[in-house]
């Protein structure tokens, strides 16, 4: 008999249709070991299949040289840990620091730099955005970033609007929108990895 999981889960999909709901390689095993009780991030950028999951992980899941890659980009004490797969490629990330104050270090399981992600203020936001953001008419920014590095070089933006739709929005410097993204909250069960 197999045990089932039940994860809080939210869902961010492209906007325009449904997702058929395909999960990305490693979900069930990045499911079974992420903190209990802690939502799991889904993404689909295409409306086809879920590219992406996000887990909060325990810390002696995360491989050593990305934890030391963590300290020399982001010096101070970790308060978190996540581990990312995007198009099958597995990282980790080392969060520092707390609420608005948080910088998030991706990287490979050899520690190879994918990006550094590090929260702005939500007011005002930063200027090379600030047309795009407004362009959802009134509506509540919940969390502005930025990332850079090898892999990433945008605005990562979560709104929301006075109807209560949620989006994620990655906008690159100049200002064009890479991926909106509508959020949905959710629950997911599967069966328990062997």
């Amino acid at each position: 008999m197999r045990t089932v999981f039940f994860f809080a889960c939210t869902f961010a999909i492209g906007c325009g249709a449904s997702t058929t709901g395909r999960l990305p390689p490693g979900f069930s095993r990045t499911a079974a070991g992420s903190v209990p009780r802690s939502n799991l991030e889904l993404q689909s950028v295409d409306n086809f299949g879920f590219t992406g999951v996000v887990a909060q992980v325990p810390r002696d899941r995360v491989p050593g040289p990305a934890l030391a890659r963590a300290s020399q980009s982001c010096p101070g004490t970790p308060s978190g840990y996540r581990q990312y797969w995007d198009d099958g490629d597995e990282r980790w990330a080392v969060v520092v620091g707390a609420a608005e104050q948080t910088c998030e270090v991706v990287s490979a399981r050899d520690g190879d730099l994918a990006w550094v992600r590090k929260n702005l203020p939500t007011d005002p936001v930063p200027g090379e955005i600030r047309g795009t953001v407004r362009s959802f008419g009134d509506s509540r920014i919940l969390e502005v970033a930025r990332r850079e590095g090898p892999d990433a070089d945008d605005f990562v933006v979560e709104l929301e609007t006075l109807a209560g739709k949620r989006y994620l929005l990655f906008i690159s410097p100049s200002g064009a929108i890479i991926h909106r993204l509508r959020r949905y909250p959710g629950l997911i069960d599967l069966p328990e990895s062997d």
